[in-house]
């Protein structure tokens, strides 16, 4: 298994996609984090890679890729347009 990446490391910027539930979800931890003593600042890029860091900790790539693959597998409706 990978480990996380250390604290402070260079950041890479990268485009992620995210549903309407996920990104409301990312706004309320946010929100939270602001009613905090002492105030944290919570952005969708920290709690993403917070939540990374913690994926890579409990599975291994190949146990995401077939998680990703179980998931496909139940999903029946037409993929996403390419231009």
């Amino acid at each position: 298994m990978t480990p996380p990446p250390a604290a402070g490391t260079d950041l890479t910027k990268v485009s992620i996609y995210l549903d309407d539930t996920t990104d409301v979800y990312l706004e309320t931890v946010r929100a939270a984090a602001r009613a905090t003593k002492p105030r944290v600042d919570a952005t969708r890029s920290a709690v993403v890679r917070l939540a990374l860091n913690r994926l890579a900790e409990q599975l291994t790539p190949a146990e995401i890729v077939a998680e990703l693959q179980r998931s496909a597998a139940a999903h029946s409706g037409p993929g996403r347009k390419r231009a």
